[in-house]
């Protein structure tokens, strides 16, 4: 006599580890097409080439003029920085700026540099990263902030 139940347990075990197969496989490639996709989102970056330009400023007035004066030289200042980079490079947004205060005086430079950029809050700049720093330039009296803006893509 046969004995039927041990050969159609073996059978099962086949059509078993064929079907946990195919769903490992259909596991596998839904985990692969949903990391695909995730992957093809655009993630913003920053473009490594800069903006530099230069601003003329009233840095007597930044570094030792009355309140009033000072804050409407800090608006001038953001305005112009504010179209020039809207004219350099239309339609992006500004992530970081290095603004070096050029004076003969590192102390002074730097803080010709923060008085210069404390308005450029709003616009293209609102949200970026500020770094003030300074340009030693032997006998400059401090009129002029030079700026390197990086942009996001």
């Amino acid at each position: 006599m046969r004995d039927f139940g041990r050969g159609t347990s073996l059978n099962i075990v086949g059509w078993l580890w064929a079907d946990i197969l195919l769903g490992l496989f259909a596991l596998f490639l839904a985990a692969n097409t949903a990391a695909s996709a995730a992957s093809n989102q655009t993630t913003p970056g920053i473009d490594p080439k800069d903006v530099s330009f230069s601003i003329n400023v009233d840095g007597a007035t930044l570094l030792a003029g009355s309140a009033a004066a000072v804050a409407t030289e800090q608006q001038r200042i953001a305005d112009v920085a504010q179209k020039t980079v809207q004219t350099l490079a239309p339609g992006r947004k500004v992530a970081i700026v290095i603004a070096y205060g050029v004076h003969a005086d590192p102390a002074s430079g730097d803080l010709l540099s923060k008085k210069a950029t404390e308005q450029l809050t709003a616009g293209v700049y609102k949200g970026a990263t500020i770094r003030n720093e300074h340009e030693l330039l032997p006998g400059a009296p401090g009129n002029t902030v030079t700026f390197d803006v990086y942009l996001f893509y």
